[in-house]
């Protein structure tokens, strides 16, 4: 009998809660905030301000998915998804609002 591959390795809010500590780490004063799905134009699961730098950040933050690879090493892995269409609209209409830049 197969056993049945889950459809997620690392769900998307334990990436948050990663996500959130490593910058927690790295700038202690740091405020992180989750911004809301229904404003307009906040549509990201992870805000950042880092004190004294005047700089924003928004972070999408994505869980991975198992993968069986059949020749290139190793061959259990794991991959990340990114919808086009949500990076299009992040450049796209965020960005320009925003002032914010999406790498």
């Amino acid at each position: 009998m197969l056993s049945r591959v889950p459809e997620r390795s690392t769900l998307e809010r334990t990436a948050d809660a990663w996500v959130a500590s490593a910058i927690c780490t790295a700038f202690p004063a740091a405020r992180i905030w989750d911004p809301t799905q229904a404003m307009k134009g906040r549509n990201s699961d992870r805000a950042a301000a880092l004190p004294g730098e005047g700089r924003v950040f928004l972070l999408e933050d994505k869980g991975t998915t198992p993968v069986t690879r059949k020749r290139k090493a190793p061959l259990q892995t794991h991959r990340i998804d990114i919808a086009r269409a949500q990076l299009d609209w992040y450049r796209d209409e965020v960005e320009p609002a925003e002032d914010v830049p999406v790498y």
